[in-house]
């Protein structure tokens, strides 16, 4: 090889090398873990802070490759397709149900096993949370769900509201809020619902479970049973609900809600708590307000939980074990929960009783002005207090309050939304989108016609 040549050749290393350091690309050799989540429901520093936890205790640098979904219905396509990896990911109580149902997943054993890695933060979850799981999901064909996934957050389904808008005579119609059956003209297409058959089924069948709607065939069934029950007759009673709600709606959301009723752009909108708490938080006025409707005195609605799974795609086991592991760690849970809002599965007098954790909530009262920056311990201990004995962030137990189970009968629900959903185009945009595709045929057949030597050339 010629002088010259061996002269480009190095220039040529060298500047890729020099490329590779400038662009931060790492060696391809590194590890990797693929994390699957809901859209904003973490905080993002904490992925960084397990990139360096990895590398402390192993030794070998790893990368987060981190993607979100905007409804388990999207979550369960992409595991049960199984064409994509994902090490893991997080799933609702039903979407973990089904997955386990179709031996989809990992058991946690199995993992601490494979990866040779326990996931010890696990026993730190609050018994609340323990107890329902085991109480409803302990036998899912033979097996304890419990076994198959750590639970990560939970919360309430209910309404966002601006109490500046919103009566107390719209209030006192529960779940008729969202129907704006107060007649409150202000709210006529500035009310929200969830683009999400599960949730918005949830919220039609309590509001008709409010108004005895319910066939009598389903006496004696509980509201969990109700929300999680797809025959058609009660398909049929939602759906009518649903279809009696869309003249007064403004449109369906998943995550912008909360942004619209901060900017007072909805004024109703159908919400998880933990999208209520960051929308109070944020908006700088104080005119929201977050509920769930009560039926003599007893909340009526869902209550929901989150957990990881490590889906058998899974290529990083130690990854994943090490990362659920770190995700119950008492500080990385605490900062997840008041950057998001939702309420951490971790048991809330664990976190109460943690210095790091009682110095965040120190730092999140000067962040948001809730106290004075001289305010004194007595008062910072009472806000602490506050803070865990909130029950909108820690829902109190209510025999109204339904856990949702996987669908017996998945396709009619989903064909039912369909239906729904169908009916919502907006008249005024479809009648204009018409007429201007009737002028552009109009235009054509003009052309068409003209004489020869009008006609437009090429």
């Amino acid at each position: 090889m010629s002088k010259l040549k061996v002269i480009l050749a190095s220039v040529l290393i060298l500047a890729f090398i020099a490329g590779m350091i400038v662009l931060g690309i790492k060696d391809p050799t590194d590890e990797y873990l693929v994390v699957y989540n809901c859209e904003e429901y973490i905080e993002p520093s904490t992925i960084d802070a397990f990139e360096e936890y990895y590398e402390e205790v192993t030794g070998s640098s790893i990368t987060v490759r981190y993607s979100t979904y905007d409804t388990n219905e999207t979550m369960l396509t992409k595991v049960r397709n199984g064409d994509a990896r994902i090490d893991v990911c997080v799933g609702s109580e039903y979407a973990i149900e089904r997955m386990l149902k179709l031996d989809l997943l990992y058991s946690i054993a199995e993992v601490e096993t494979l990866s040779s890695h326990a996931i010890s933060n696990s026993a730190l979850v609050n018994p609340y949370v323990d107890g329902k799981i085991a109480e409803l999901f302990g036998d899912v064909e033979g097996e304890n769900m419990r076994d198959y996934f750590v639970p990560y957050m939970y919360g309430t389904l209910g309404i966002l509201y601006n109490n500046e808008v919103v009566t107390e005579e719209d209030l006192q119609t529960g779940w008729g809020l969202m129907l704006n059956e107060g007649g409150n003209p202000l709210l006529e297409g500035m009310i929200l619902m969830k683009d999400s058959v599960r949730d918005s089924y949830a919220a039609a069948i309590c509001y008709a479970y409010q108004n005895d709607m319910i066939p009598g065939e389903y006496d004696g069934y509980s509201v969990g049973q109700l929300i999680s029950c797809s025959d058609d007759a009660l398909l049929a009673v939602a759906e009518s609900v649903l279809n009696s709600q869309r003249p007064h709606l403004k449109g369906y959301e998943v995550d912008f809600g909360k942004d619209d009723m901060i900017a007072s752009r909805a004024y109703v909108c159908l919400a998880w708590s933990g999208d209520a708490m960051y929308a109070i938080d944020e908006d700088p006025d104080g005119k929201l307000s977050y509920f769930v409707p009560e039926l003599d005195g007893e909340a009526l609605g869902n209550v929901w939980f989150d957990g990881w799974v490590i889906p058998k795609t899974a290529d990083n086991l130690r990854g994943a074990s090490m990362w659920v592991d770190f995700m119950c760690r008492e500080d990385i849970t605490m900062a997840n929960m008041l950057s998001v809002g939702y309420t951490s599965a971790i048991d809330p007098d664990i976190l109460r009783l943690d210095e790091d954790c009682r110095q965040m909530l120190v730092d999140y009262i000067y962040e948001y002005e809730i106290l004075d920056e001289d305010a004194s311990d007595e008062e910072i201990d009472e806000f602490i207090e506050l803070f865990f004995d909130d029950t909108v962030r820690y829902p109190e137990t209510s025999a109204l309050l339904g856990v949702m189970q996987d669908y017996k009968n998945v396709d009619s629900a989903v064909s039912m939304w369909e239906r729904v959903k169908a009916e919502t185009i907006d008249l005024i945009p479809a009648i204009l989108i018409g007429l201007g595709a009737l002028g552009v045929v109009a235009l054509i057949v003009c052309l068409a016609t003209l004489p020869k030597r009008y006609r437009l050339k090429k």
